[in-house]
């Protein structure tokens, strides 16, 4: 199912890990990098919330240090949670790489906080994401195919929450630049 699974994604994957390196090679300083948590936790809270799972966002909220207003309200309540759940785990085992990316562009000094979301451990996201590779190996062959949409409508929903946090960021930007 592995195998099936990140096949089946390979193309919106790629799509929304384009956009997101983009966005991580773009962070100059703590309000930008405060920017990309915000970004995560609008998708990350109500999906987990669907999930019934908090693991990211608690993580995310800890990171912020306080909630931030926007939340995606498109999502709906996964066909298969195991598909969804493939989106955030993968990301979360992504994420000693954007810590790297992260640290040496800009070093955690400079950004004046620590990353602890994305600093855990190579070992344990490795661990973590072996874990959730053995639990979706156990799917019913029967549940194989809502796996693999929700998977890839997750993937879809992700790239239209970045779409909408973008545009509200900038008529926040334009308004503030009109007061002035």
């Amino acid at each position: 199912m592995h195998t099936r699974i990140r096949n089946h994604t390979r193309e919106a994957h790629a799509r929304l890990e384009h956009r997101m390196v983009s966005r991580i090679r773009r962070i100059k300083d703590k309000e930008e990098y405060h920017g990309l948590l915000a970004l995560f936790y609008g998708f990350y809270k109500p999906v987990e919330d669907s999930l019934g799972t908090t693991f990211a966002s608690d993580s995310l909220l800890k990171d912020l240090g306080v909630a931030p207003a926007s939340l995606y309200k498109g999502w709906v309540a996964p066909r298969h949670p195991v598909g969804a759940r493939y989106v955030l785990e993968g990301s979360m085992h992504g994420g000693p790489y954007i810590a790297a990316m992260i640290e040496r562009q800009v070093g955690e000094r400079q950004l004046e906080c620590p990353l602890p979301f994305y600093f855990l451990k190579r070992a344990a996201a490795s661990e973590r994401w072996n874990g959730f590779v053995e639990l979706l190996e156990t799917v019913p062959a029967g549940e194989h195919a809502h796996v693999l949409d929700t998977a890839l409508s997750t993937f879809d929903h992700f790239n239209h929450w970045i779409d909408h946090y973008d545009k509200s960021r900038h008529h926040l930007a334009a308004a503030a630049a009109q007061e002035l």
